[in-house]
């Protein structure tokens, strides 16, 4: 249908009004009764319309094409035309991967209405919204043609399918594509998720945190191994399935992604180990439990040491022993220590206090002491290497 004068500017017409756009936009027009901003307007309440996204200010001069860069609802314009009522939504979106993206002129990363739809907008909770957790991934393979179909295969689209509705989708574990602010890299979005996939996998966190793997992010340390590494962002299969990348025939190829010169025995490692659980592997239960005396008893033994020694020698400085007195004839002094006896115990001392700096905040990685040491220390890179300084000495 062409457009013709008499179509907006007929007897009774007030500019702009919704009747022409009718005309002329029927599909549209049919689409954006469907959406919320439509029935909005039904009860009453102030909703947007074609002219407030097609326009500037009512200006028909300034409705242009989609694929003008000046147009409202240009890729790299929504966020402002939009924005205009949906405020908070604009910081949020600002900020995210996509936001960012369009700021600096990638015009194919997702706008607005590549997610929200362009026409028949409806709420994120409204069943029939192509945003809701049983449509989302129609959306995102639209332009991730490469993942979603690994996440069509995994246990967790498995289970969505099967009506586990609390199986996660492609907008729970990335709410950062489009109202969170993104991440500086790929890899700090892995150190995020291991929070996340604990909320879901409260049984296997806990031994996942116990494990290097797991104290290492905690203070920061980047290269270890999150959940990502080793169950694959998307394909994500039980370790029984032999398609699995946890799967004993995979776990080599796994694992040396990491670790170079990784091979079977190596991969017989068990990155979910429970120590306090002797079902779970009696040679671990026994190894933590003997470790945990010790830790103890040295501790304790060391601390009464100490003790004595500080009551030793404030006697000693009562008694004016620590100041060796002028020397009288026939008087026969003993060395206590030789010179290298001094010396082994100043290593012994040292060593063993930096074993204990170094080691323990890994221990309690989740504790703010232990971050604040390890930061003093200037990271878990340089605290891994001074603890097997101290360990050789």
């Amino acid at each position: 249908v062409k457009m013709e004068c008499a179509g907006c500017h007929g007897p009774g017409t007030k500019l702009p009004v919704m009747a022409p756009g009718e005309f002329f936009h029927r599909d549209a027009h049919r689409l954006y009764t469907t959406s919320v901003h439509a029935k909005i307007q039904q009860n009453g309440k102030p909703a947007a319309e074609c002219k407030d996204c097609h326009t500037v200010g009512g200006d028909m001069v300034t409705d242009l094409p989609p694929d003008n860069p000046n147009s409202t609802v240009y890729a790299t314009n929504q966020e402002q035309t939009c924005g205009k009522c949906h405020d908070k939504a604009l910081t949020t979106f600002h900020n995210s991967l996509h936001g960012r993206l369009l700021e600096k002129g990638d015009t194919r990363a997702a706008s607005c209405s590549d997610c929200h739809d362009n026409h028949a907008i409806k709420s994120v909770s409204d069943p029939a919204s192509q945003l809701s957790r049983t449509n989302i991934q129609n959306i995102c393979i639209k332009c991730h043609s490469g993942v979603v179909p690994d996440y069509e295969k995994s246990a967790h689209h498995q289970a969505f399918v099967k009506g586990n509705l609390n199986a996660p989708v492609c907008t729970d574990c990335h709410n950062a594509i489009s109202h969170d602010t993104a991440p500086a890299t790929t890899r700090d979005f892995n150190l995020e998720m291991i929070n996340r996939c604990s909320n879901c996998h409260a049984s296997q966190a806990p031994s996942y945190h116990d494990t290097f793997h797991g104290q290492a992010p905690a203070l920061g340390y980047k290269p270890a191994a999150t959940c990502a590494d080793c169950h694959t962002p998307h394909k994500n299969l039980p370790k029984s399935d032999p398609a699995s990348s946890v799967h004993p025939n995979h776990l080599v190829q796994t694992c040396a992604a990491c670790h170079k010169n990784a091979n079977e025995n190596f991969a017989r490692y068990n990155p979910h180990p429970e120590p306090k659980n002797p079902d779970k592997g009696f040679a671990t239960y026994i190894v933590g439990t003997f470790m945990h005396y010790l830790l103890l008893g040295v501790f304790g033994f060391f601390g009464l040491h100490t003790l004595l020694w500080l009551q030793r020698s404030v006697v000693g400085m009562m008694r004016g022993e620590l100041h060796r007195p002028k020397d009288v004839e026939g008087d026969q002094w003993v060395e206590r220590f030789a010179t290298r006896h001094r010396f082994t115990h100043v290593l012994i001392i040292v060593s063993f206090l930096g074993l204990a700096a170094t080691g323990l905040p890994l221990m309690y990685s989740f504790t703010d002491w232990g971050q604040w040491v390890v930061g003093v220390h200037g990271g878990l890179a340089v605290t891994r290497y001074l603890h097997r300084v101290c360990a050789i000495i």
